[in-house]
């Protein structure tokens, strides 16, 4: 463009009403859009609530604000990945290596049950590290009139026992919401019975746990009867913290007690696969949670004192190597391992 002097110029633009109104529709139609699918949706239900207690929290008592970001993040990030990382491809894939394929329909809802579950299980999860570090940053903040948190609160709160009850929890709630299928009005077939826990444990899974709870025994009985170092001096494991992980083991047991157990209608075939399917799941990543805690239970009582002394070094470390092997077994019950159980193969021979 030409100006009056003859120098070059650059054309000027306005913002008008016109341009302002298509950015406003183009803005809410985003948002309507994004509320309307599901990840977002159920990302929204589980953080809102620990978002807004973090909020409160900080504005109402003295809390160290580093220490109570890095909580926060510990909570928003994995829960994030975990729900917007949702696929009917991946719930679809879940279903095949199982030995089951679904039609579309039911494949949308098998993925909205996964991600419902593991985002569950991840919020419990989280929540219960996050808990003991918005504690320390309380600490930070004023530690004088806090002190509780170090002289009580890091040794009772020590362990994996807090993750573990958020993560029963969040696998019980997401099991007792669980959309009942199409048909479900009470007409329908009843599942097969007998529901016995061991018909839904892996082989694999149900010797782990015999095995580690085998251990955790002979630990127990092993504590009273083994040899101490004098100047190995110290409080070591609070028994406190020992009840924390039994407690939760027997919590989670019972737990996929009643996932195995409580009653279930189910319209057609489809249903029944996915109701077995979905509840074997539940059923084996609650006794993986078993496997762990009674791992963590073993390693910290080799952390006790036994008469003022605590147990040789030699001793405590590999407990501790197999408190480590119960976090992974853990994680491979609730996420890769690919289940086979009873139900299921007679489901499969009949078919």
């Amino acid at each position: 463009m030409i100006v009056g002097d003859g120098s070059v110029g650059l054309p000027k633009t306005h913002l008008t009403t016109r341009s302002v109104r298509s950015i406003c529709i183009s803005v809410i139609d985003t948002y309507i859009r994004a509320r309307a699918w599901y990840p977002f949706q159920l990302l929204l239900f589980a953080l809102t609530p620990p978002v807004v207690l973090w909020f409160v929290v900080m504005g109402s008592v003295p809390m160290e604000t580093l220490t109570a970001l890095v909580a926060l993040a510990v909570v928003v990030v994995p829960v994030s990945l975990v729900a917007l990382g949702s696929s009917e491809a991946a719930a679809k894939k879940w279903a095949f290596d199982r030995g089951a394929e679904f039609t579309a329909p039911w494949v949308s809802r098998l993925r909205r049950h996964l991600a419902r579950t593991r985002v569950a299980r991840t919020l419990g999860f989280t929540l219960g590290i996050a808990a003991p570090m918005m504690l320390m940053s309380r600490y930070n903040a004023d530690p004088d009139t806090f002190s509780w948190y170090l002289d009580n609160g890091m040794d009772h709160l020590q362990g994996l026992w807090l993750p573990g009850l958020g993560y029963v929890t969040g696998s019980v709630w997401a099991e007792a919401t669980k959309p009942r299928p199409d048909g479900g009005d009470g007409s329908g077939t009843a599942l097969l019975t007998p529901r016995r826990l061991g018909d839904y444990l892996d082989p694999d899974v149900r010797r782990i746990a015999a095995v580690f709870a085998g251990i955790a025994a002979a630990t127990t009985a092993f504590w009273f009867v083994a040899p101490t170092v004098q100047d190995q001096l110290g409080k070591g494991s609070p028994w406190t913290a020992l009840a924390g992980p039994l407690l939760v083991a027997a919590l989670a047991l019972s737990a996929a007690w009643w996932t195995c157990r409580r009653q279930e209608r189910t319209s057609d075939d489809a249903a029944l696969a996915y109701e077995e399917l979905t509840r074997t799941a539940t059923v084996n990543a609650l006794v993986g949670v078993v496997i762990a805690m009674l791992a963590e239970y073993t390693s910290l009582l080799t952390g006790v004192p036994r008469n003022g002394v605590l147990l040789p070094l030699w001793i405590q470390f590999p407990f501790g190597a197999f408190a480590l092997l119960g976090l992974v077994i853990w994680a491979a019950c609730g996420t890769r391992l690919v289940f086979r159980n009873r139900r299921m193969d007679i489901l499969t021979g009949a078919a």
